[in-house]
């Protein structure tokens, strides 16, 4: 092996230590995610470079094209990850099925909430979960028992929020403050929209993409069946 390789080599060896650290990952959590030995591990963290199918294990826990590259992703959140259900199941039996080390895990329903005319969803089905980190919760003010994770279908809140997007709603966050993205059921049908208080209990409904012009509800109208579900407080977008 050439001298440049060995460089390149240890460099990504130190990259991938340094991920791990950043994420607080144990190496027996590794190990069982990639089928290997806890001395394995070790040994991508010293002197022997961590092989790509193993890296693509773990490619939603940590930054895996600053471990090849060196180059920092722009796609990875500092503070929020996305588990695959395979990785999910792995990492929440051995909590118990609650918490992962500093990962806590939220709740996801296969459930879609209208970017455009409605959603109307029959049920409820709950999903494999997606972890968060404990410090950004608890950074944001979120209890974990109160969120939960849904779909966005539909392209009224394009250039924010696209058809497929997951995200966040705090569901103990139900009182509008003006200019937020809430999910909301109207008439038995689900939306993800901005809402803005005006005088007089009405509210105006709108949405990011143009294209979709606001509407005004009157909360005085008893008629109107509309339920704040919570407000969204991040949002997940695949690439």
């Amino acid at each position: 092996m050439s001298n440049g390789q060995e460089n390149i080599d240890k460099k990504v060896c130190f990259r991938f230590k340094e991920e791990v650290l950043r994420t607080k990952l144990s190496s027996t959590e590794i190990a069982e995610i990639c089928g290997v030995t806890t001395k394995t591990v070790s040994r991508w963290g010293i002197n022997t470079p961590i092989p790509s199918d193993k890296l693509g294990l773990l490619a939603n826990l940590i930054d895996s094209a600053f471990v090849i590259t060196g180059q920092k992703s722009t796609n990875l959140s500092d503070n929020v990850y996305k588990i695959t259900p395979t990785i999910a199941h792995q990492l929440i039996e051995k909590k118990g099925g609650y918490e992962i080390d500093e990962f806590v895990s939220i709740p996801h329903y296969d459930v879609h909430v209208s970017a455009g005319h409605g959603a109307l969803n029959s049920s409820e089905e709950l999903l494999q979960p997606l972890a968060f980190r404990r410090d950004w919760l608890r950074k944001k003010n979120l209890k974990p028992s109160k969120q939960t994770v849904v779909t966005v279908k539909g392209h009224s809140m394009e250039r924010k929020l696209y058809d497929g997007d997951l995200v966040l709603v705090n569901m103990e966050q139900t009182t509008i403050t003006s200019g937020e993205t809430y999910v909301l059921r109207v008439d038995g049908q689900l939306f993800v929209k901005n809402l803005e208080m005006l005088p007089n209990g009405i509210i105006q409904v709108s949405s990011f993409n143009s294209g979709f012009p606001p509407y005004q509800v009157d909360l005085s109208n008893e008629a109107l069946d509309m339920t704040v579900i919570g407000q969204v407080v991040a949002s997940m977008h695949e690439w």
